[in-house]
């Protein structure tokens, strides 16, 4: 039998429970808190995503941007050299001498002294607009002087270069030394003064707003007070003197 000091003695184990209970309780999370925290975060990724969204477009947008400006300033770079290199040669045909340059609103070829292989050395240097997957691109050609002169087809010539390609649409206009524009140059007297280079995009893409102008230095001066005349160089031959004394639109060039 149980004594009655044994009786009266509190029993803490229950209490002690219950406080332990409490007390874990008051640490964690209700059902309430944690709804709470899970509306706050989706409102907060709400109104965050499209800011970042935005910001990561116009990031972007900038970097094709630069990258398109590269691309141009590199094209342009190389076809104003080539253009600056164009020869005031004149080449025989049934009634005259004319210009060496043929060109239009797609194409321009011409004729461009050979680095390292003399006064009377010259290449045929042609652009030509051809489409792609994307638009159109601006190819450039090269190839040794032959017999076909002014009428040697661009796709003979060799190492096709695409300069520029994308959604674009190119066109090439050729101005006279009084002003005049015209899109065909072909059998003309003397070369252009410049040729324009006209760039529109379909879409978003940079493209210059003005027509890029590219001078003909060799307009300046009279094309009859040249070097002497020039022979044709035939492929992996070696540039000969001329003696002008062919017919026709693929004879002997003339300076």
């Amino acid at each position: 039998m149980t004594s009655s000091a044994e009786a009266i003695r509190p029993r803490h184990g229950g209490r002690s429970a219950r406080r332990r209970a409490r007390a874990s309780g008051e640490a964690g999370f209700s059902l309430v808190e944690a709804l709470a925290a899970v509306v706050l975060t989706a409102l907060l990724m709400s109104i965050i995503l499209p800011a970042f969204g935005t910001i990561a477009t116009r990031w972007m947008t900038g970097q094709r941007t630069v990258e398109d400006a590269d691309l141009w300033e590199r094209a342009m770079v190389r076809l104003a050299a080539d253009v600056g290199r164009a020869a005031a040669l004149k080449v025989p045909t049934e009634r005259d001498l004319v210009a060496f340059w043929r060109g239009d609103e797609r194409q321009i070829l011409f004729a461009a002294p050979v680095a390292g292989g003399g006064e009377n050395a010259f290449e045929i240097v042609a652009y030509s607009i051809e489409p792609d997957d994307a638009g159109q691109s601006l190819v450039r050609r090269a190839g040794p002087y032959t017999a076909a002169g002014l009428d040697t087809p661009v796709r003979d010539l060799s190492n096709p270069i695409a300069l520029a390609s994308g959604p674009y649409r190119f066109r090439f206009d050729h101005v006279a030394t009084d002003g005049r524009k015209a899109t065909d140059w072909i059998r003309q007297k003397a070369l252009p003064r410049r040729v324009e280079l006209s760039v529109a995009a379909d879409g978003a893409r940079g493209v210059p707003a003005a027509p890029i102008a590219l001078s003909i230095p060799a307009t300046v001066k009279d094309p009859a007070a040249a070097a002497p005349a020039a022979a044709p160089v035939p492929p992996g031959g070696k540039p000969g003197a001329g003696t002008g004394g062919s017919s026709g639109s693929g004879g002997t060039p003339r300076g």
